[in-house]
């Protein structure tokens, strides 16, 4: 049986936010764009627009040429954005989960867990929040 400690490590979580797809439905932005892991500390910003099509311009016998407006185009970097936030692991839960485990009682040791995980998903899901909102402020 895994102490409470092996519960709460990294690939348990992993698991469990991997096998509920209420977590990991796709947000507008990730469909678009597929998200990309970078180690940089700033982001490539391509920026532009092709013009509409419009009629040209008039022009007179022997009159110079008039210009035509252009799409654009402009590149550049953001800096990242840096976050460091954590949630701290209620005692109570961790010594009921401790019992739980004690006593060999599943369905309890379940239940903790899934709490325990809920938790913790909650940042992930913040973080995924995060990172769609920032995209689409700067799309």
């Amino acid at each position: 049986m895994p102490t409470p400690f092996d519960l709460l490590q990294a690939n348990y979580l992993q698991g469990y936010w991997n096998s509920n797809p209420q977590y990991t439905a796709p947000y507008l932005m990730e469909a678009l764009f597929t998200p990309t892991k970078q180690k940089a500390d700033n982001v490539k910003l391509l920026n532009g627009q092709d013009i509409y099509p419009a009629p040209l311009d008039y022009t007179k016998e022997d009159s110079p040429a008039l210009p035509v407006e252009r799409g654009s185009l402009s590149t550049g970097t953001l800096p990242t954005y840096k976050f460091k936030n954590s949630l701290n692991l209620n005692e109570n839960d961790f010594k009921d989960l401790n019992n739980a485990l004690a006593s060999n009682d599943r369905n309890l040791v379940l239940t903790i867990t899934k709490k325990l995980y809920d938790d913790q998903a909650n940042l992930l899901i913040r973080a995924r929040f995060t990172r769609e909102y920032y995209a689409i402020q700067h799309s």
